[in-house]
């Protein structure tokens, strides 16, 4: 209990340090996704972190997907080699939510440790237990499916159901906005006087992503 209120005063100081008491720090933050998305801070006051490093706050998601990223491919997973058509993926094993039988029935296959000579060093042979003989690298198990089928599965989970929802939310507000138009004579929007043109987000809504060349 005494860890999670100091965790909840680190946050408490991180809000502090960059929010303060300004009401509204959204605009700030806005300039600083332009101008200084990455920001290093040589002193951060308030900050938990470790003194005698500086500290480095990401304003801009994308950013914050990359660092993820390239923190993820420090870990101890090696990359397979690409082969034509193979989508090659690790699994938990000891993920309940999304089983290594949940893969196999999309399509997955464990990959055996004979299928990749010369790559595969003797320690990922897995020893024991019903992936044995599989590659594995502590809890992970190496799989591979058909490229096609992972790109269209990713499509359809990443892209078109997304879309079909952004596409049920703007056209139910249509809806409400013409009823409520027609009853008024006001079409029910909030607008702030302080950022003319600005919709609360409707823009948005109309607005249509282009479905990735590939996904990785």
């Amino acid at each position: 209990m005494e860890q999670l209120f100091d965790d909840l005063e680190d946050f408490g100081s991180f809000d502090d340090a960059i929010s303060g008491d300004v009401r509204d720090p959204y605009t700030e933050l806005a300039r600083l996704r332009r101008e200084e998305p990455v920001q290093r801070l040589e002193t951060s006051g308030a900050l938990p972190h470790e003194e005698s490093l500086p500290m480095f706050i990401v304003y801009r998601h994308e950013d914050v997907q990359q660092m993820l990223r390239d923190n993820a491919l420090q870990q101890r997973l090696p990359d397979p080699p690409p082969r034509k058509g193979i989508h090659w993926f690790w699994a938990s094993l000891t993920n309940t939510a999304n089983s290594i039988m949940w893969y196999m029935r999309l399509g997955y296959k464990p990959v055996k440790f004979e299928e990749m000579p010369g790559w595969a060093d003797a320690n990922m042979r897995g020893k024991s237990g019903e992936f044995a003989g599989c590659i594995t690298v502590e809890e992970m198990l190496l799989m591979r499916g058909d490229e096609k089928a992972y790109q269209r599965f990713m499509q359809i989970v990443h892209h078109d159901k997304p879309m079909e929802e952004q596409k049920g939310v703007r056209d139910s507000f249509r809806r409400a906005r013409e009823e409520v138009t027609a009853e008024s004579g006001h079409d029910g929007i909030v607008r702030d006087a302080t950022r003319p043109g600005e919709t609360s987000g409707l823009k948005e809504l109309e607005r249509t992503v282009k479905r990735p060349a590939k996904f990785e």
